[in-house]
């Protein structure tokens, strides 16, 4: 059933969050409009200014918090307001995995009607924080200043990121090299407006059970300046560095990897465990490292 809609961008609304989007984002009601609230919690009562406006739906940035949730928390990054990696560092780690089991129930019950499935809660980790074992992160110069981090929420500028709380370790050494290096050698990074520029993206693998490390650049072209110079600095400064791979990919395109590419230093596969199986991983892997507990 549709709702006439009486709003209007930049309008700003009282709204009663009811529930979490596919994104993270509140959902409510107004007036049996349903508004999407970025930044909201269930819950909560928040003033929300309008930034798009639907015939069946709006959706808009908190602008105040008039109830606050009990399960709100600062975030620990100091960038997760600008950055769009992260969603929902501002609800307290029991309320994620509350959330998360509700995103599968609602999946599995109102959307794929299967209602005899049973759900379980989700396990969570003793340690929530540094647990990805894969980097993957844009490069660009942004008014000037050399950017290795994350797409801002919905768009295309990078948000530098010094320390990724939730990427392991040795994958925030890989950046620090890579960021040292660009700017000590001045190498480009690459624009997606004129196609000019070396470097794309930085990658990083981790083996999760064996410590064994990958770094990943994605350059636009065959040529990479001082490479000899970053393989160095990557193994003094990067511990258990097994790999460092160039990858190709010389299309102007959202895709981050090319087809074609070349070993630096090393081997061309890292090493990684799950149960009693072995894996070797390339640059293209798929892998996710983790083993379910119990």
């Amino acid at each position: 059933m549709s709702v006439d809609n009486k709003f209007l961008v930049r309008d700003k609304i009282t709204l009663k969050v009811t529930g979490l989007g596919s994104s993270g984002e509140g959902v409510g009601k107004t007036d049996g409009f349903t508004v999407f609230a970025h930044g909201a919690l269930a819950d909560e009562t928040v003033e929300v200014e309008l930034e798009q406006v639907k015939k069946n739906y709006a959706s808009g940035k908190v602008t105040a918090i008039l109830e606050a949730s009990p399960e709100r928390v600062e975030p620990l990054c100091p960038v997760y307001e600008a950055c769009g990696g992260c969603q929902l560092q501002h609800l307290n780690y029991t309320g994620q995995l509350k959330a998360k089991e509700q995103q599968v129930r609602d999946a599995l019950f109102r959307i794929g009607h299967l209602q005899e499935v049973k759900v379980l809660p989700i396990i969570g980790e003793e340690d929530p924080w540094h647990y990805r074992n894969k980097m993957q992160f844009p490069v660009a110069f942004e008014n000037g200043i050399l950017e290795i981090g994350c797409y801002a929420a919905a768009t295309h500028k990078v948000v530098g990121v010094e320390n990724c709380l939730i990427q392991k370790q040795r994958n925030n050494d890989i950046i620090a090299v890579v960021r040292q290096w660009m700017r000590q050698y001045e190498i480009s990074a690459y624009d997606e407006k004129t196609g000019k520029g070396v470097v794309r993206h930085v990658m990083g693998r981790v083996g999760v059970n064996t410590g064994e490390v990958m770094a990943v650049i994605i350059t636009a072209g065959y040529d990479i300046p001082h490479g000899k110079e970053l393989v160095k600095m990557l193994r003094d400064a990067v511990p258990g560095l097994k790999s460092v791979v160039q990858n190709i990919n010389k299309k102007q395109t959202n895709i981050v990897m090319g087809n074609k590419t070349r070993l630096l230093y090393g081997k061309t596969t890292i090493k990684d465990r799950l149960g009693t199986l072995k894996f070797n991983i390339s640059a293209q892997s798929f892998f996710s490292g983790k083993q379910c507990p119990g």
